[in-house]
């Protein structure tokens, strides 16, 4: 059987960490193995399962995991590779430059 994704998506405030967390928490509980992925900057879900939670997957029941995503060091890391990827594909211009 494939995994299948749930998105909780919209402006702030609309209660999509609480929702998400809930609806976790109900699957690992109806014996679906559920990773729970939030990419909150916030990171509400430290706050809602009273827990510090990272990059690597946590277990927070036998049949729930919650990871963290750090966007911060995703984006910085892209940008990074996007920066080498143009000097790379431009490098004949820095001679003239």
């Amino acid at each position: 059987m494939a995994p299948k994704l749930l998105f909780f998506i919209g402006k702030g405030g609309v209660g999509k960490s609480t929702s998400s967390a809930l609806i976790s928490v109900y699957l690992s509980e109806t014996s679906h193995k559920t990773l729970l992925v939030s990419m909150d900057p916030a990171h509400n879900q430290r706050d809602i399962f009273e827990r510090n939670f990272s990059e690597k997957p946590q277990k927070v029941s036998p049949n729930l995991m919650v990871k963290e995503v750090d966007t911060d060091f995703w984006i910085e890391k892209y940008l990074k590779e996007t920066q080498r990827q143009i000097k790379e594909t431009y490098r004949y211009e820095s001679a003239f430059n």
